[in-house]
């Protein structure tokens, strides 16, 4: 916290396994997650066919939390590949990512609400000059949608208005070692090698930028990434009066939507209300405890088990049902 504590603070400790990307509804309250994990979702629990998980290639989840960490929880809908980036509308509830296939080499830059739909803004099969997109981010004034390519140096924009990728013009320094990324008053921010710089938007046209390159710093040595940390006025989506027990994200403007954490379903009748899966399968590993909720096909579906925190390399584990009391062995 900015405010003269210097002690950091860790907010997820488990569940996740490689994050790679982060992004905050700061209305809401909550942040999204993209985390690098096998795929578990086929663990078939079968005493008669006997068969273990499967081996599947590594992929991406999409996560989302609180942003003190409490009701971690994945968003399932969401099939992604290698997430590298990701940013967030908190107004309409879209959640922007940029996605790599490793086998086909193929980029995405999509992303998905928080009605289940996923949807794809560009790729490099149709847009040649997207190049290793990187550093994603949202001018709010304008809604376009920021990414640089690593791979040419070019900055290129989506325009939801248009529907259409436009790149910007490259006056003055065009180089490929970008650090950064930001939008902030009608300017671009960003950082080459060891040097910070700022470009004037035109945010009247599709032309891009006007005049030169402003140097900011040249002192940020070995820097990875920037933000603009400015204190915003007290804004408003349809989740600032929700009444949901774990997370609320904005569906639009007007309509919310509760989601519950991992190890936990909504109330048959009652929506807001989260309770605690009556099945569970836990396992424990290297990793501590991992929960598949019993299906009635005698299926595992993931996501059975609450984040528990702490945890280390589970040796043994018993359970008191009736208590919902899990006893470990941590070695």
């Amino acid at each position: 916290r900015l405010d003269g504590r210097q002690d950091a603070e860790v907010l997820i400790d488990t569940g996740l396994q490689k994050p790679t990307a982060l992004s905050i509804d700061w209305i809401s309250g909550n942040m999204f997650i993209s985390d690098m994990r096998p795929q578990e979702n086929s663990f078939l629990v079968s005493s008669q066919q006997g068969r273990l998980p499967k081996s599947h290639p590594n992929a991406a989840r999409i996560n989302i939390c609180k942003l003190d960490g409490a009701f971690l929880g994945e968003i399932d809908y969401v099939h992604v590949n290698n997430v590298t980036h990701l940013a967030v509308d908190p107004f309409l509830g879209y959640d922007y990512f940029i996605d790599k296939n490793y086998q086909t080499s193929k980029y995405i830059i999509g992303g998905f609400d928080m009605i289940g739909k996923m949807f794809i803004l560009t790729d490099n099969v149709s847009n040649n000059k997207l190049n290793r997109p990187a550093e994603l981010v949202i001018d709010f004034s304008t809604k376009r949608i920021y990414w640089i390519n690593l791979g040419s140096g070019l900055i290129q924009y989506y325009s939801p208005e248009s529907k259409t990728v436009m790149s910007l013009r490259q006056n003055g320094v065009v180089n490929s070692n970008y650090f950064g990324l930001a939008v902030h008053k009608n300017h671009i921010y960003y950082g080459i090698n060891d040097t910070l710089y700022r470009r004037q938007l035109d945010i009247t046209s599709n032309s891009g930028i006007e005049g030169q390159d402003e140097v900011i710093s040249t002192e940020v040595l070995r820097a990875t990434g920037i933000v603009i940390y400015n204190k915003r006025p007290a804004l408003q989506n349809s989740c600032s009066s929700n009444t949901c027990a774990h997370i609320c994200v904005p569906m639009s403007m007007e309509r919310p939507r509760c989601l519950c954490a991992s190890g936990y379903s909504k109330f048959p009748s009652y929506n807001s209300m989260c309770v605690p899966h009556s099945e569970v399968l836990v396992y424990s590993s290297q990793r501590g405890l991992t929960g598949l909720e019993l299906m009635p096909d005698g299926h595992g579906k993931a996501g059975g088990l609450p984040a528990i925190s702490r945890l280390g390399a589970v040796s043994r584990i018993s359970a008191d049902s009736q208590q919902r009391l899990l006893v470990v062995v941590d070695s």
